[in-house]
């Protein structure tokens, strides 16, 4: 759990600009959704990560971001 963990985090920090859920889930397929989603919320809970909206091209679009 924990390598996966760090897999996820380092996944998210390669992307300075942030990612959508969908660009998470395409880069982390070896996980399972559930798997997935829980990695998310503790990451978010210990503050490694944000989950942030952002303006793109009039749309606003909710991304992870490393802190």
């Amino acid at each position: 759990i924990e390598q996966n963990l760090q897999k996820v985090l380092n996944v998210i920090e390669r992307n300075t600009e942030g990612l959508t859920k969908k660009q998470v889930s395409n880069r982390t397929r070896f996980l399972k959704k559930k798997e997935r989603n829980e990695i998310l919320e503790d990451l978010l809970e210990t503050g490694q990560i944000e989950y942030v909206a952002v303006k793109q091209d009039g749309k606003i679009s909710y991304m992870y971001r490393s802190k």
